[in-house]
């Protein structure tokens, strides 16, 4: 073969490799900008335990986190909510932006949401930091009940009951989070909802499964490598902590700037099985 020959052979092979990393890199960009933020996933969990009372069994509990004033994927919540039809929904916090937009269209999603069990909201550092009052008007106003550090039971039409447990490190009751420890009892099924996953150092016996936010999960995560927006224990959507499963949503939507990379939004539905 003559040099002429092999040199349009190296230049189209050069074109096609230049033309392969410019269309992957458009497709990261599109994925990252556009597909990865404006997805709604679903993580269907199933738990079954013989402390489940019968009256509970096949009782669903919706859960999601990390609204961030995205009326488009609170919508999405709203829709889940409807095919879904649970019978408790648990927010679990970073409602609104500090330019507070949107929080007519937030307020209405959050009150066509419906669940015959009751609606319940723990709190991140960004509401308490930017919109606590903002916050804790619309949730009110759309019928969340907030709670910051108690233990509750829940009823299921019956005398019989389960208890959630909400853990709020950033109230200025921080210190009630010890107090909620201290009443698990473990004869009873417990349930935990926190935004901040690193409340799990703290978690005592007793609990069944502890459900968390997603600001520790990352914004990117690479094959084998995992999470590179965050180097933090908790970055795992299931682990296991002290013997509790601790359970981390994907969040609806996501702080600015907005950019995700194989960490796609999702909400959790939990279905009840009395074994």
């Amino acid at each position: 073969m003559t040099e002429r020959k092999r040199k349009p052979k190296k230049k189209r092979l050069k074109l096609k490799l230049s033309i392969l990393i410019v269309a992957l890199i458009a497709c990261v960009y599109l994925e990252s900008s556009t597909l990865s933020i404006k997805r709604l996933n679903v993580q269907n969990v199933t738990i079954t335990d013989s402390k489940i009372p019968e009256s509970f069994n096949n009782a669903k509990i919706l859960i999601f986190s990390d609204v961030f004033s995205d009326e488009t994927q609170l919508k999405k919540v709203a829709s889940k909510v409807k095919s879904s039809k649970p019978d408790f929904i648990v927010f679990l916090g970073n409602l609104l932006t500090e330019e507070n937009q949107h929080q007519d269209l937030i307020e209405q999603y959050l009150k066509e949401m419906d669940a015959p069990l009751g609606k319940y909201a723990v709190l991140a550092q960004s509401d308490y930091d930017k919109n606590l009052d903002l916050t804790k008007t619309i949730l009110s106003e759309s019928e969340f009940r907030y709670y910051a550090n108690d233990s509750i039971k829940v009823f299921n039409k019956t005398h019989d009951f389960i208890t959630f447990n909400f853990l709020d490190s950033h109230s200025a009751l921080e210190s009630t989070v010890d107090k909620v420890n201290r009443s698990i009892d473990p004869t009873l099924f417990n349930l935990g909802f926190v935004h901040d996953p690193k409340v799990s150092d703290t978690l005592v016996s007793g609990y069944d499964t502890v459900f968390a936010g997603h600001t520790l999960l990352g914004k990117i995560n690479l094959p084998l490598l995992g999470s590179i927006s965050y180097k933090d224990t908790y970055t795992e959507k299931l682990q296991d902590v002290k013997g509790i499963n601790l359970r981390l949503t994907g969040g609806v939507s996501t702080s600015s700037p907005q950019y995700r990379f194989l960490s796609s939004p999702d909400v959790i539905i939990v279905t009840l099985k009395s074994s």
